[in-house]
């Protein structure tokens, strides 16, 4: 019976193929269902060649019929025509089942990064019962309009008192190119498209100090540049277009919103509500509360490329999560990651004007020993037009006299080579990444409230001045000694062997991971899952005694075990380009091929045309598989990526058969690969997808036994 209704099937596809035809010719030439004539409507007795529209039915099964008649007694016309439209109904019907299972797989997921999102911003409002999510999207749009207002007019002080000093520094690094080299960038017609939650971490599934808030903002904007001095416009910079960032603000946890009263964004104390004076960051002169602590108000402590953006891994499957339960109960990542940005700022001016004095501070005398030299050389290498895509903590390894935190830094900056009077700047922005080791003495605790304040003297609390010491003007105190704050002890390429080993020693010996897994479910009045008080449990880093479905179940700082094996868009396009320039066979087709994909994953078409110059230099930081097996683990999380993120197209498919290849992968290999993992994900989905209709059908019913229906 599939058989024949499939022989049907045929027969009718090859009808509605050919039959319709000549409808479309009379639309065409006569305006469709107008009268050839006068050109008045005939309201549906229009006739043409003595044929009525109103025996249109039958006409259509006279001809269905007379078209299998011919091609049974034509079969030399007939055979290749069937032939052809059995193929194209085939690749029709596999299309459509290939569409609809990409549809499940990113329907499923999306639904459970909304769900989850939700389960957090309950959370949170369980916490802070006056928090609102539309108005801190508002505040968010204030925030975004006053920094955009700021970069123009190159006066950080409209936003010193909302951001953190690893935002502020970063800033300022730039707006001094920018004014050495003469012009300021403009930003015109400035619309937000769009603002959305990626990640919100609250107090109640979370024991790290603060509460965070992340939001993927996309938006549109005019931006060009102008000479300083004439205002002129400078040729060849003006562009529109749009752009997708992460920010992510945080806030101590137990910080209560008030919803009537203005704070930091404002320009007033979140406090008692007081006006913020000029150059007043630190303490508010009214009530003495620390501004910028995050004990009141949030804070903007991050802007992230949305293509290198991961979910905040906290104090995740690392050494880091050791450090803070054994040595140091106020270790968070928000302030090593604000400090780290500060050294990279400092380092990276130091680097451009050869001059060692913005790093005096920041950096450890050992480092600064080995760097000067570097800086004084005849020849040297330096980047401008820096930024950074993302900032993570990926390890403490404990000493007992210096600790070490290993600190990765994905950046982009355009490579400077001089000698002498002679400067070479490349055209095209390099990718790169760096590991970043920053050093503490051994029992030095961290000092929450001053986690996004890194740029004031420990001591006594003055500002940080630019004077080439390592000691503070006001109180001398030492400040590169690692004894009060990290400091940089080192700054490697993050695939040298160097650091390779630094990260392998990090995680020796790690016994211990701290996850919470519930123990029993219950529901409040509304239906929201409530858990009554969770085990904290022992999770070996193999995990070996808990078992997979516990695995499941058990968070980290409110995030699945699973998670934390996730890669960003760039580092996976910088795998991609490495594995292909590997044999030195790149064409041109290839080169097009990668951009198409890095198109779709949201990476600039420069990001790509820099990565494709370090590769043929060999000089592109990107990581690379150990061996064959490795290898194939980051191609399947192509096609896991793929596939999730539901823009798995022809371009796609090829670059993944293609790099299969360069891996020693058959073509059979790779498709069965792709369609083991679409058939998983399919699976999961659906499973997914089942479930969540059975929670949200028995929400219902208790919602309707709860009112009393």
């Amino acid at each position: 019976m599939r058989f024949a209704r499939v022989i049907v099937a045929l027969l009718l596809l090859v009808g509605l193929i050919l039959v319709p035809a000549t409808d479309a010719w009379g639309r065409a030439g006569n305006g469709g269902h107008f009268s050839g004539g006068g050109g008045s409507f005939s309201g549906g007795s229009f006739s043409r060649g003595g044929y009525s529209s109103r025996s249109g039915h039958h006409g259509d099964g006279a001809a269905l019929a007379w078209l299998i008649s011919f091609l049974f007694h034509h079969p030399i016309i007939g055979i290749p025509t069937l032939v052809i439209v059995a193929l194209a109904f085939f690749w029709y019907v596999t299309e459509a089942s290939e569409r609809r299972e990409r549809r499940v797989i990113h329907r499923a997921f999306d639904k459970l990064d909304h769900d989850y999102i939700d389960t957090c911003l309950d959370s949170l409002q369980e916490s802070d019962p006056s928090f609102d999510l539309q108005q801190f999207k508002q505040r968010t749009e204030t925030a975004f309009r006053k920094i955009q207002e700021a970069w123009c007019e190159q006066d950080l002080a409209l936003i010193r008192a909302f951001v953190s000093d690893g935002v502020y520094e970063r800033f300022s690094l730039q707006i001094d190119e920018q004014q050495e080299h003469g012009f300021r960038n403009v930003i015109e017609d400035v619309k937000i498209l769009g603002m959305a939650p990626v990640e919100i971490v609250a107090s109640r599934n979370d024991q790290n100090a603060f509460e965070v808030i992340s939001l993927r903002v996309t938006a549109k904007a005019k931006d060009y540049r102008v000479d300083r001095t004439t205002g002129k416009l400078i040729p060849g910079s003006k562009t529109n277009e749009t752009f997708v960032e992460v920010w992510s603000f945080l806030r101590r946890r137990g910080a209560q919103t008030k919803p009537e009263q203005a704070g930091l964004i404002e320009g007033s104390c979140p406090n008692c509500g007081e006006s913020i004076q000029i150059n007043q960051w630190d303490k508010c002169d009214a009530c003495g509360s620390l501004l910028r602590s995050g004990e009141h108000d949030w804070v903007l402590s991050e802007i992230t490329q949305s293509e290198v953006w991961k979910p905040n891994a906290g104090l995740g499957l690392n050494s880091a999560t050791r450090y803070w339960v054994s040595h140091d109960p106020g270790f968070n990542t928000h302030h090593l990651e604000d400090r780290a940005s500060v050294i990279f700022t400092r380092k990276a001016t130091a680097d451009r004007h050869g001059d060692l004095s913005p790093l005096r501070k920041v950096a450890h005398d050992m480092y600064c020993d080995v760097h000067g030299p570097v800086l004084a050389a005849a020849k040297r290498t330096f980047y401008t037009d820096c930024g950074v895509g993302a900032v993570d903590v990926i390890g403490v390894i404990i000493d007992q006299n210096l600790d070490r935190a290993l600190v990765d830094v994905r950046w982009s900056g355009r490579r400077n080579t001089k000698a002498g009077d002679k400067l070479e700047t490349s055209r095209e922005p390099s990718t790169l990444r760096t590991l970043m080791v920053l050093g503490r003495k051994h029992g030095v605790q961290t000092k929450i409230e001053k986690s996004v304040s890194s740029l004031q003297c420990p001591g006594c609390g003055a500002p940080e001045s630019e004077a080439a010491s390592n000691c503070c003007e006001f109180c001398n105190m030492v400040l590169n000694d690692g004894a009060s704050d990290w400091v940089l002890v080192d700054w490697l390429p993050y695939s040298s062997k160097e650091a390779g080993d630094l990260r392998k020693k990090a995680n020796e010996g790690i016994e211990t991971v701290i996850a919470s897994i519930p123990t029993e479910v219950r529901y409040d009045e509304q239906g929201r899952q409530v858990y009554e008080q969770a085990s904290t449990i022992v999770v070996g880093q193999m995990v070996g005694q808990v078992s997979g479905k516990d695995l499941d179940r058990a968070q980290v700082n409110g995030h699945s075990l699973r998670e934390f094996a996730k890669i960003d868009d760039v580092d996976l396009i910088a795998w991609l380009v490495q594995v292909a320039a590997a044999d030195g066979k790149l064409d041109e087709k290839e080169q097009k091929l990668l951009k198409e994909v890095a198109k779709n994953h949201g990476v600039p078409l420069s990001r790509v045309q820099g990565m494709l110059n370090d590769a043929r230099n060999g000089t592109l930081e990107s990581p690379e598989p150990d061996n064959r097996a490795s290898g194939v683990k980051w191609l399947t999380r192509m096609i896991d990526m793929a596939l999730i993120d539901g823009h798995l197209d022809r371009s796609e498919k090829k670059l993944i058969a293609t790099t299969g290849k360069r891996l020693g992968m058959s073509d059979y290999d790779v498709a069965r690969l792709l369609a083991k993992r679409k058939s998983e994900l399919y699976r999961e989905a659906k499973e997914e997808l089942k479930e969540r209709k059975k929670e949200a059908a028995r929400r219902k019913i208790r919602d309707g036994y709860g009112s009393g229906e």
